[in-house]
């Protein structure tokens, strides 16, 4: 029995490729940096989409959202699929390759990405486009304020923050927090 489990291990990993999520990678920020000419913070986010959703179909997990492979990011890259978080890593690195400002909000109940303002804002400025706000997890949909506010009504109620800045540290905590237990992460 031993010896069966050792050669159905060693097929497994033989038809494995370590460089293939890399690869891909590497061709996403190829592509991204060739959308570095494009002007306005709607065509910078359409732009990724098309790359990211469109033409390396990448998507939210809503057929098997708390598998863990969602949230390991070279399984994400390998299966195309994964939490919101995980698509916002990939989406922040293009859009960084791409030159552009770009930043994840820890929104409560989820995670978004914003594209534009050389810093993220401290809170919602109706009267100001500073940015756009894009839901990831939705195939890169642009959210306005009336969105993420209905969004957010969904999940956590009227009192809740609208959303903050979130850190490096932030998105790789909602990646170990997903492991766990989805409320102990503010912005998954």
């Amino acid at each position: 029995a031993l010896e069966n489990v050792r050669v159905a291990a060693q097929a497994l990993v033989s038809r494995y490729d370590p460089w293939r999520p890399r690869a891909r990678l590497a061709a996403l920020v190829d592509e991204a940096r060739a959308l570095l000419g494009t002007v306005g913070l709607q065509h910078r986010a359409g732009a990724l989409a098309g790359l990211i959703v469109g033409r390396h179909r990448y998507a939210g997990d809503t057929e098997t959202y708390d598998d863990p492979a969602n949230a390991n990011l070279i399984r994400v890259i390998e299966r195309r699929r994964g939490l919101p978080v995980a698509l916002g890593v990939l989406w922040l690195h293009a859009g960084r390759a791409a030159g552009w400002p770009v930043y994840g909000l820890d929104f409560p109940g989820h995670f978004l990405v914003a594209i534009g303002g050389e810093t993220p804002p401290r809170a919602l400025r109706p009267a100001v486009i500073s940015r756009v706000v894009v839901d990831v997890f939705a195939g890169g949909m642009p959210l306005s304020n009336a969105d993420m506010l209905a969004l957010l009504r969904r999940t956590h109620g009227p009192q809740a923050e609208v959303h903050r800045p979130g850190s490096r540290g932030v998105v790789a905590g909602c990646c170990v927090a997903q492991h766990a237990a989805r409320p102990a992460c503010p912005g998954a």
